[in-house]
């Protein structure tokens, strides 16, 4: 066994243990069972958990034995003490992010009050660098500590949930008398305030945008959520789009849902996808696929995201005729695991499911037809092949034919990217 994942179990940095976690699962190894088991039980917060959990239970599977891990104790874990803690320092970062700097600053020097431990954590300390404005994180959290200098700093930047409209309207009124008369200077500085924001690590747009992958040329829609993720990242759906559509096509049916539920949205146009053929040695299929990789690694690189999210087993794939029988071939081919895969008119033109390992309650599998279409037979048949192997997929009968995209099935496919990232799971 590697002694340094072990030792990275203990890490105070959440997201560490859990990349080890991942690490350890992709090992296969049983020397390793007790110490998941440990983690499982032990750590405070309930995301690791829940990925020990899941990385256990896939090393048994894949060995060969069922998994029977025990739930913790309801004493071992204040899980409601814990999970209100979390949802403080959210409200701060979505404060922050609002542009309520004093809030943000109240409501994290309350919780660091009550639980000083956390001043170890890496997203604690990176939070508190950017609401106080101060670079050093030990200075920062001293700020925050005391009592004297934090009620100084929600001074100087103004309780805005105290505030009346009046207040904030003469602040409106006084700012755009400033920038009159400082014209083309406030705005230089004003363009540099927002560079900055966009730099802060982890700091989504809030809005889509259209990229160019460096190695091939490829274009992709992008949409990164707005404010902070949690420590474990945001969940990603790749959307790989019909013949006769694009990446747009898909970001104009998902970016409204992704807003709401929080996800990385990945959508590349592929101009050959018409010529998509389900077999890995050819070059039409590898060179999507080598796209797909690149493109993941890209926005992981450049907006400072964790692909993987929450759950050990990665992104979720989700494609539509064309583009599902090319997620459909590509879950059985990409080098890590998936989170889930959603396949619509197309992938049940295979003959067989995808050849990865199925993993009980971690690989989502959503089959989406048209109840009249002439795919229905062959859906419902590819659907009985994946739970032969060991899935267990999600068949839906779409209304009609489902020749093209509908709001019931943007939303099926966001619900079960929700349930493969247990997003919707009360640990």
């Amino acid at each position: 066994m590697d002694t340094q994942l072990l030792d990275q179990l203990h890490d105070p940095n959440p997201e560490r243990r859990v990349a080890a976690i991942k690490r350890i699962a992709q090992t296969k190894d049983r020397r390793y069972l007790a110490a998941l088991e440990t983690t499982y039980r032990t750590d405070p917060v309930a995301e690791v958990r829940e990925v020990a959990r899941k990385a256990r239970r896939y090393i048994q599977r894949e060995t060969g034995q069922e998994a029977t891990t025990t739930p913790p104790t309801a004493t071992a874990f204040p899980d409601k003490a814990i999970d209100a803690v979390e949802a403080a320092i959210h409200r701060a970062r979505d404060d922050y992010a609002n542009g309520d700097r004093a809030a943000a600053i109240k409501i994290l020097g309350a919780v660091l009050d009550e639980h000083t431990h956390l001043q170890r954590r890496d997203d604690i300390r990176r939070l508190a660098t950017i609401i106080t404005d101060v670079s050093s994180p030990d200075d920062a959290l001293r700020l925050l500590l005391n009592f004297d200098s934090r009620a100084a700093l929600i001074q100087r930047y103004g309780d805005k949930r105290t505030s009346s409209n009046t207040q904030q309207n003469l602040r409106l009124i006084v700012i755009a008398a400033a920038l009159m008369v400082i014209g083309v200077a406030a705005l230089i500085i004003l363009l540099a305030a927002q560079s900055t924001l966009s730099n802060i690590a982890g700091f989504g747009s809030g809005r889509s945008e259209v990229r160019t992958l460096s190695t091939s040329g490829t274009a992709y829609h992008l949409f990164v959520p707005s404010g902070f993720p949690t420590a474990f990242g945001w969940p990603v759906l790749i959307a790989i789009h019909d013949k006769g559509q694009s990446g747009a096509d898909m970001m104009m049916y998902f970016e409204e849902h992704a807003r709401r539920e929080h996800i990385v949205v990945i959508a590349p146009t592929f101009a050959n996808i018409d010529n998509v053929v389900i077999n890995e040695s050819h070059p039409a299929y590898q060179a999507m696929a080598r796209d797909v990789n690149d493109i993941l690694n890209e926005v992981d690189s450049d907006t400072n995201i964790n692909v993987n999210g929450i759950n050990i087993f990665g992104p979720v794939i989700y494609g539509r005729g064309a583009g599902g029988t090319f997620a459909a071939q590509y879950a059985g081919s990409y080098n890590f695991p998936l989170a889930g895969i959603a396949i619509s008119n197309g992938g049940p033109r295979l003959a067989t499911p995808p050849f990865i390992s199925p993993v009980e309650d971690v690989i989502q599998m959503l089959i989406l037809v048209g109840e009249d279409s002439s795919l229905r037979g062959a859906a419902e048949q590819y659907a009985n092949a994946a739970s032969r192997a060991g899935f267990f997929p999600d068949l839906h009968l779409l209304p009609g034919t489902a020749e093209s995209i509908s709001d019931e099935e943007t939303q099926l496919v966001i619900a079960m990217v929700v349930r493969a990232y247990g997003l919707d799971v009360d640990s």
